[in-house]
């Protein structure tokens, strides 16, 4: 009843289009329900996209739609058929399973991810999918090969913050830790020979992609390489001992073109809008970025230019 009263009032004060939304989420609300925790596929913005029911992060995307939606016209202008795409800290799948319709069944994407948990949803949705092409790793990615300690979120809630034990939280850390395989990207070429030239990389491992960047091939960062996308998260990186210059290092030898998408801009009225990297950089707007490291790649001009538009539309 309160929520007819609710909706009631919206109407009465004119506020037609929070009556709609409020609507639209209560039908999704109620497909969450009737699948009964089971998984299921849906559509969003002609995307394909699966529903893993009680992982938090899987139910918002499907209850609210909020994707990186610039990003993703990236990867999809840049991305041919047969394409590689590595999704580096893939979580609940967003860019993997986008990158796998582009690239079709006769392309390759690597899904790393090093919860155990989430792979397993990551191997249901690729089922769902029928995503062929998308390969599934649970590791983390790092400079060297061995073990590492990766701290869980606690049951029901965002998995999007999961990351390897920092070394700022090694004294307080959470009980839910989990041992983990740490590899370099480098070696892993000899499972997966389509990672000795891979088309697009997407890294979002909330502190540790320096690390990581460290054992990844070198020719990954040359002029005809892979585009990136890489989450560069200033607090985050820093309980890494790492720092935004570590990451900006591996693409400023004049190889790339460099973009920032600022992400929760400290203003809530600045709208985050790209803008050319600058030597003047403070990162200090947004609470993260996603650094977009176009290849001045010469087989690839028609893509660069497309992604230059989407980056700066002007």
């Amino acid at each position: 009843m309160s929520k007819i009263k609710t909706a009631w009032n919206l109407v009465i004060r004119g506020g037609w289009r929070q009556f709609w939304d409020q609507c639209i989420l209560t039908i999704r609300r109620l497909r969450l329900q009737k699948e009964k925790g089971l998984a299921f596929r849906y559509k969003l913005k002609n995307r394909d996209f699966f529903c893993v029911p009680g992982l938090a992060d899987s139910e918002d995307l499907f209850l609210h739609r909020k994707i990186d939606e610039k990003e993703m016209r990236i990867l999809e202008a840049w991305l041919r058929r047969k394409d590689v795409m590595v999704d580096i800290g893939a979580n609940v799948g967003m860019y993997a399973v986008v990158a796998a319709q582009k690239v079709g069944d006769e392309g390759n994407v690597l899904a790393v991810e090093a919860s155990p948990s989430l792979t397993g949803k990551l191997e249901l949705g690729k089922e769902l999918l029928q995503a062929k092409c998308l390969w599934i790793e649970c590791i983390a990615a790092g400079d060297r090969n061995g073990e590492a300690t990766f701290v869980l979120s606690k049951p029901g809630t965002h998995t999007s913050e999961q990351s390897l034990l920092s070394d700022q939280a090694k004294k307080g850390a959470s009980s839910r830790l989990v041992k983990v395989p740490l590899r370099r990207l480098e070696e892993m070429v000899q499972s997966y020979p389509f990672l000795s030239k891979p088309d697009l990389i997407k890294m979002d491992i909330e502190g540790a992609e320096e690390m990581a960047m460290r054992g990844c091939p070198p020719r990954w960062f040359g002029v005809n390489g892979p585009l990136w996308i890489v989450e560069i998260n200033p607090k985050a990186l820093k309980k890494f001992r790492a720092t935004t210059q570590q990451i900006l290092q591996w693409f400023t030898n004049g190889t790339h073109h460099l973009w920032l998408i600022p992400k929760y801009s400290n203003d809530p009225k600045q709208e985050d809008l790209p803008r050319r990297l600058s030597d003047h950089e403070t990162f200090s707007d947004a609470k993260f970025y996603n650094l977009i490291a176009v290849p001045q790649n010469t087989s690839r001009k028609l893509e660069v230019q497309k992604v230059i538009q989407i980056l700066n539309p002007k």
